[in-house]
């Protein structure tokens, strides 16, 4: 009788790749795609869902969502949005919205100050715009024709004009409508690409590295100290996220979080540092971030949308989720399709059931799973077999199945089938599965297929024999 050895049960450590697959922590997969990571093993993600209408069939030339936020008016949040021509939209459920007129230009986002959201030109060639909560309007008071904006302490800050890339402009004191352009300023020392204030300072992200402002009295007449936070490579502008007393953003070199005095690097703490710099070369303009949960940073990059659990510092990743932009209220993330004109929403990924078995594009999420490479003691072994423990529900008749395949050496990326693809279940369940090969190791990846109600994986075990050293040859 077969005494099966226990592979794996626990993924608490996520995807890693910073070192070599047979040096993975017991905890870790190479791969882990269209998952979240919970208590009871791996769950596979729900369906994203829409939170607008078809917004072409309010405004006949809408293509695609650039950008967005919820605004919280005093007589009631309203959840924004701005397509690719530069309207501006109030979208009240998945069914309904409303046209509210035109910014004339596409805003990737906008600030939230006394009562109205102030949107700003990235491109530099539009004064900004208000929107009061009823109608916009040009933002008054000749503010200058700025790139960026913030808010510190009870100031209204542009940044980044065309002429003047690295000046930081302050309005007066409670009123966006009150500018000295002419005195009322700072100098970074290098070029602007973004602005965010944090415990009491004011972030300049440059395309050098990190500038800080911080003081309490605005100029001309300023007691504000200007440093150096870091020096690195310049942000993915649209990467640049708050959370809490913290901002995270993306480069090149990995993705950062920071409370305004220190700097962590997330990419290294989830063991995916030099993952992350060979896939991060389709740069900014495939690199949008937002806020899931108040815990989850997600990020677009290449083919894939990474997730970082930035209390536990471990990620994986999700396909299909064709986003340009993100914006967060609370639990939800909303982004922009950036191939339809619709507002998706992410919360429904945490919560698998039959209900969103699909994207709200029609696609069914099906994930995938490679193991660590599974060594144990050195020498030869004969794997006979392996048994997964999994839950696999069907939603309807969709028959969901999940393939199983093995490399023999940490190296190979080419994968053999093996056995029959499983079928689903009614219950836990824990199959076996003829392998039949001699190796010092293996590693597995579980390919599902078709729609599923709910997927769990709990674990593999193996059958597995070391070999005498006479029969090793």
């Amino acid at each position: 009788m077969s005494n099966p050895a226990t592979l794996q049960v626990s993924f608490e450590k996520g995807m890693r790749r910073e070192v070599s697959r047979h040096m993975l922590p017991k905890d870790a997969a190479w791969d882990l795609r269209d998952v979240v990571l919970g208590g009871a093993g791996l769950q596979e993600r729900g369906g994203w869902t829409h939170a607008s209408p078809d917004l072409s069939t309010i405004k006949a030339t809408a293509s695609y969502v650039v950008s967005g936020l919820v605004a919280p008016f005093s007589a009631g949040d309203q959840n924004l949005c701005v397509d690719e021509d530069g309207e501006l939209y109030k979208i009240t459920s998945s069914t309904v919205a409303s046209d509210l007129g035109a910014l004339g230009f596409a805003a990737r986002g906008g600030r939230f100050y006394r009562e109205c959201v102030i949107f700003t030109d990235y491109w530099g060639n539009n004064y900004p715009k208000k929107y009061n909560g009823a109608t916009i309007s040009a933002l008054a008071g000749s503010p200058p024709l700025a790139k960026f904006s913030s808010v510190f302490n009870d100031w209204f800050v542009l940044g980044g004009t065309t002429a003047l890339p690295n000046r930081v402009y302050f309005s007066a004191a409670g009123d966006p409508e009150s500018w000295d352009t002419s005195a009322a300023w700072i100098d970074a020392d290098h070029k602007i690409k973004g602005l965010v204030t944090v415990n009491r300072a004011i972030l300049i992200f440059t395309d050098h590295g990190i500038e800080r402002l911080r003081g309490s009295i605005a100029p001309p007449e300023s007691d504000i100290t200007h440093d150096t936070l870091a020096v690195s490579q310049a942000p993915y502008i649209t990467s640049i996220v708050q959370s809490g007393g913290y901002v995270i953003w993306a480069n090149r070199d990995g993705v950062f979080m920071t409370d305004g005095a220190s700097i962590s690097d997330l990419t290294l703490d989830c063991g995916l540092k030099r993952y992350w710099q060979t896939i991060a070369t389709a740069g900014e303009e495939s690199s949008y971030a937002g806020i899931l949960g108040d815990r989850y940073y997600v990020i677009t990059m290449a083919d894939s949308a990474y997730v970082i659990d930035l209390p536990l510092r471990r990620a994986w990743r999700w396909s299909n989720i064709p986003a340009r932009n993100f914006w967060s209220s609370g639990p939800y993330l909303y982004f922009g399709r950036s191939d339809a004109p619709y507002v998706g929403e992410l919360s429904s990924t945490f919560e698998k059931t039959a209900a969103v078995k699909n994207d709200a594009n029609g696609t069914p999420v099906a994930s995938l799973i490679e193991t660590l490479y599974y060594e144990g003691p050195t020498g030869l072994k004969t794997w006979r077999a392996v048994y997964p423990s999994y839950y696999l529900a069907d939603a309807a008749s969709d028959n969901p199945t999940f393939q199983l395949s093995y490399i023999l050496s940490p190296e190979s990326t080419s994968y053999t089938n093996v056995g029959s693809a499983q079928a689903e279940t009614t219950e836990k369940t824990r199959s076996r599965v003829e392998v039949n090969k001699k190796s010092s190791g293996i590693a597995l990846r579980l390919t599902r297929s078709n729609a599923a109600a709910d997927f769990r994986f709990y674990g593999m075990d193996a059958d597995v024999f070391g070999m005498e050293r006479s029969r090793t040859s």
